[in-house]
């Protein structure tokens, strides 16, 4: 059975300051946090790093992850090619709640490095904090879209 406390976390290089910001929040709160990169902020490609996130739930190893890039958007689209993962980008902590309360259908929040370097702040940690609680078990109303999605 796979650990509610845990999440796993990947990044680009322009995500990188962001994502180590997000682990320390995510262990403050109890979370065992699964990296899967980067480990610098040498320029690399994006979707390397999405796609581990997604294995990672794909594989029940984790039911939750957050993606952080520069803007968030690449990271989305990456994810969202993996069936079952439903990624969005939260530029602000109203997204990151909306996404998390919508029917526990948003498995991965897509953080904007770019937005959230230049407002990090304790009231902002609360971008990566939805996530952590987040029930995994699909709606009725999530089912429906997937039919719509992948038909």
């Amino acid at each position: 059975m796979t650990d509610p406390k845990t999440i796993t976390v990947g990044s680009d290089h322009a995500g990188y300051g962001l994502k180590l910001k997000v682990i320390d929040h995510l262990k403050e709160l109890g979370y065992k946090v699964i990296d899967v990169g980067t480990d610098s902020e040498a320029s690399c490609d994006y979707p390397v790093f999405a796609h581990r996130v997604c294995k990672n739930i794909q594989d029940g190893v984790t039911k939750l992850g957050i993606l952080v890039c520069g803007t968030g958007v690449g990271m989305s689209i990456a994810a969202n090619k993996h069936r079952g993962i439903r990624a969005a980008v939260c530029s602000d902590t109203f997204s990151a709640r909306l996404c998390s309360a919508s029917a526990s259908a948003w498995s991965v929040p897509a953080l904007p490095a770019t937005w959230w370097m230049r407002s990090w702040a304790p009231n902002s940690k609360a971008a990566s904090t939805p996530a952590a609680s987040t029930s995994s078990a699909p709606s009725k109303r999530m089912r429906r879209n997937s039919r719509s999605i992948y038909s």
